[in-house]
């Protein structure tokens, strides 16, 4: 049997993206294995699935939506814009979001308790970590 070669690309008609366009798709490279177009697609809507699963299940633990947790949450925020806007810098540089939401989940009174928030780092927790602690036990109290 004698292939046929395209002229543009010189691969075989029969595997050949520019010949066949839609029954031949070259594979690309996902989360170090090589994956076919058709196969990626299901791969992510798994992953999408998987995505909303994962953040149901952290808003119904979560201690955001209480009204407790919505006063630290805006307290923490207002802090943080504040001390921003004081040292010149952008507010994530204080500390981020995800170490926001870490602080209104375990809502620490100690910088013992604010040093196992994992997103902050010692000299965050040195510079801003009394103000931090002051926020929450005012938002606490009130």
């Amino acid at each position: 049997m004698v292939w046929k070669k395209c002229k543009f690309t010189g691969a075989p008609e029969e595997s050949c993206a520019h010949c066949n366009p839609g029954r031949y798709l070259p594979p690309i490279k996902t989360r170090g294995r090589w994956q076919v177009h058709n196969e990626r697609k299901s791969l992510d809507t798994a992953d999408q699935q998987t995505n909303t699963e994962s953040k149901a299940e952290l808003a119904e633990e979560s201690n955001h939506d209480t009204p407790l947790g919505v006063k630290v949450r805006s307290s923490l925020k207002a802090l943080r814009t504040n001390l921003a806007r004081e040292n010149k810098v952008s507010p994530f540089i204080i500390f981020t979001n995800k170490a926001l939401s870490e602080m209104v989940e375990s809502t620490p009174t100690t910088l013992a308790a604010l040093g196992n928030v994992e997103h902050l780092t010692n000299t965050q927790i040195s510079n801003y970590g009394v103000a931090i602690l002051e926020t929450i036990s005012n938002a606490l109290e009130n």
